[in-house]
């Protein structure tokens, strides 16, 4: 696992974080705003998938006669659940019937009784790390920058999080499920040398942000998971936690310093990063604690 890595401890260094949209959108913060870790600082609206509904069949009219119906023009936007087919109630027909969009999205064609949908998702980038806005990316994001205490580690899986840091653990022991209470709810738990994969399941059904351990062994990892990790490039499993492991595979206790520089930090809100690419232009998984001025 150590592949040359040198463990990232430090208790004050300076944090820059580019926040940065995969296509260009629009920035909702400028340069010396103070953002929170969930502060929307970026979002575009981004093309899905399409849909096709059968409007003919959902008013009980013929297809030519469908469009007479639509409530939406070609190129219009519609939510999901908005009504864009009414057949009223006259004549022969002896009640009311409304078709409804799936998602959200644009009126792209209507034709033969059914409509095209394209799916429109928002797609919202956050600050992630709490701090100061100190740079622009042009239209699509900007650098965040806070003093903190970071602590990279081995391994991780799951994406970003923050919550508040609450030690459970010494660093020889294991978290089993036993450890895990509804104190732990909205928690990143600090432990010690194993985690158990029945602790991890039951820290996701009490709603645990994330876990901090030394190791964890293999099989209940990919027991976890439900896959084998191929290619070492994590953060986008939605598991419903973040782990990050400080020291690899295996029982392996979290190294003293790390233990604690994470200890005397107990009690403050932290963020993490599961993300790890091993291989080229590494990345470590991550723990971030901005200081307060007097820390």
């Amino acid at each position: 696992m150590s592949h040359g890595w040198v463990p990232v401890v430090k208790r004050r260094t300076v944090v820059q974080k580019e926040r940065r949209l995969p296509l260009p959108g629009e920035i909702h913060v400028k340069i010396g705003d103070t953002v929170a870790p969930d502060t929307i600082v970026a979002s575009a609206r981004v093309p899905h998938r399409s849909h096709v509904v059968d409007v003919a069949d959902v008013l009980g009219v013929d297809a030519p006669d469908a469009e007479y119906f639509m409530t939406k023009k070609i190129g219009e936007e519609t939510t999901s659940d908005e009504i864009i087919a009414v057949r009223p109630k006259f004549f022969f027909f002896r009640s009311e019937r409304i078709c409804k969009s799936p998602v959200n999205g644009v009126i792209k064609e209507i034709s033969r009784g059914k409509v095209l949908i394209q799916e429109i998702r928002q797609l919202e980038v956050r600050a992630y790390i709490p701090g100061t806005v100190v740079g622009e990316l042009a239209d699509e994001g900007v650098v965040v920058k806070t003093t903190a205490m970071l602590i990279q580690g081995a391994f991780g899986v799951g994406g970003e999080t923050h919550g508040e840091l609450m030690v459970i653990q010494s660093p020889n022991d294991i978290i089993t499920d036993k450890d895990i209470s509804l104190n732990c709810e909205g928690k990143i738990l600090v432990g010690g040398s194993l985690v158990t994969l029945e602790a991890l399941q039951k820290a996701v059904a009490t709603g645990v942000k994330g876990i901090i351990v030394g190791g964890i062994e293999q099989k209940d990892l990919v027991d976890f998971l439900g896959y084998e990790i191929g290619i070492p490039i994590t953060g986008d499993e939605d598991i419903g936690i973040t782990l990050i492991l400080t020291e690899g595979f295996g029982r392996i206790p979290i190294a003293d310093k790390t233990f604690r520089l994470l200890q005397s930090f107990s009690g403050r809100q932290a963020c993490m990063n599961g993300s790890t690419q091993i291989r080229l232009n590494a990345i470590r998984p991550e723990v971030i604690i901005p200081l307060k001025k007097e820390t």
